[in-house]
């Protein structure tokens, strides 16, 4: 049976239409909770994903870089990595043999080192000469455009060693994209609160139908108009023939 055949035929129609308003609403409410649950659900895994998970997967898809190397003579050993402004470059070395100049520097500086087999004429950071092992920390410094990366190189130069070979035992660690891994976490708080807020705050119902109802009293129903009644008009009588 449908619920229209159980509203009594003598309600108003605008009482009638309040019933239907409010029927669908309570159908609608059990349905919203479980839209709401799903809301906060969503909003929490975005929250944990920028919190936790991201400088995870970020630090799973770019692993440290350990290596052992061997260089004859005076030779050098470097390793590069493309960052963005605020990365940072962080690890420890040690050398079994012989010592190193270590430092670290930017795509140009090295062109010049390589060129001019020196490193004492460019620019260089977290410089260490001479040394047998060390440990270094180094924020990328932020120059240009944030999103834009560069070449940095992590440099062993034994041009100064004694030893017929070095060989190094080198850890390399890198923190990649932290201004862009920033934007990413603050637009996923962001959404995730907006979704936990939606599924926190019920939807009002509405009642205007029912305030407009109790405001504005029903306007009596014309009673219709009797017809006056239609004048019958006779038809003329033909004139019969003269008498």
């Amino acid at each position: 049976m449908n619920k229209a055949d159980l509203v009594s035929p003598d309600i108003s129609e605008q009482s009638r239409l309040d019933i239907f308003i409010y029927n669908d609403w309570n159908t609608a409410q059990k349905g919203g909770f479980a839209v709401r649950i799903r809301f906060i659900i969503f909003g929490i895994v975005l929250i944990i994903i920028a919190i936790v998970l991201l400088s995870i997967i970020v630090a799973f898809l770019n692993p440290p870089v350990e290596d052992t190397e061997t260089i004859e003579g005076g030779g050098s050993y470097s390793a590069h990595l493309s960052l963005m402004g605020d990365d940072i470059i962080e690890g420890d070395f040690k050398i079994k043999q012989g010592t190193v100049n270590f430092f670290i520097c930017d795509e140009k500086n090295y062109k010049e080192y390589r060129e001019s087999k020196s490193y004492k004429g460019i620019e260089t950071h977290e410089l260490m000469e001479s040394v047998s092992n060390g440990s270094y920390k180094f924020t990328i410094p932020e120059e240009g455009a944030w999103y834009e990366t560069e070449k940095w190189y992590v440099v062993f130069d034994c041009s100064d060693s004694s030893a017929g070979e070095t060989v190094i035992d080198s850890n390399i660690e890198y923190e990649p994209y932290r201004t862009l891994q920033y934007y990413v976490k603050i637009i996923l708080i962001v959404i995730g609160a907006i979704a936990i807020l939606r599924g926190i705050m019920p939807r009002k119902r509405r009642k205007w139908r029912e305030e407009k109802a109790s405001k504005e009293p029903e306007k009596p129903k014309e009673k219709a108009k009797p017809e006056e009644p239609k004048e019958i008009t006779k038809p003329d009588k033909p004139e019969g023939p003269p008498l």
